[in-house]
C-alpha cells in the first residue's frame, strides 16, 4: 500500500497480487489489493478480486464492508443493503454499519 501512496502503483500491484495468492486466506491482502486496484482506475478487475475473496472469507467484516460502500457507490442499493445485513447479523447495533444502512436506504 505504501507503494501505492508513492506513486509505485504497478509495482505495488504486483506485491499485493503475489501476497494474495500466497496466502488467500489472509483476508487484509485481499482488502488492501482491491483497494489499490479502485485506487488505481482497475475497478473491474477490483470487483473481481472482492468477490473471490468473499467467496473465500464470506463473514470477513472489513470484505463486506468494502463491499457495501462499492455497491453503494456504484448505485447498486439493494446489493449495498444485502452487504450491510450481513454485517449487522453479525455484529447488532453496530453504529457505523447502521449508519451505511440509513445512508443505503435513502439513496436508492
Amino acid at each position: 500500500l505504501l507503494a501505492v501512496r508513492q506513486g509505485r502503483g504497478e509495482e505495488a500491484l504486483g506485491e499485493l497480487a503475489e501476497a494474495t495468492r500466497l496466502e488467500p486466506e489472509t483476508s487484509r491482502f485481499a482488502y488492501v489489493y482491491a483497494v489499490a486496484l479502485y485506487d488505481l482506475g482497475e475497478p473491474e478487475q477490483a470487483e473481481r478480486e472482492l468477490t473471490e475473496a468473499l467467496e473465500r472469507m464470506p463473514n470477513d467484516p472489513a470484505l463486506l464492508e468494502l463491499a457495501a460502500l462499492r455497491a453503494r457507490d456504484r448505485g447498486d442499493g439493494p446489493a449495498a443493503r444485502e452487504f450491510v445485513e450481513r454485517l449487522l447479523a453479525m455484529d447488532p447495533g453496530n453504529p457505523e454499519w447502521e449508519g451505511l444502512g440509513q445512508q443505503t436506504a435513502r439513496e436508492n
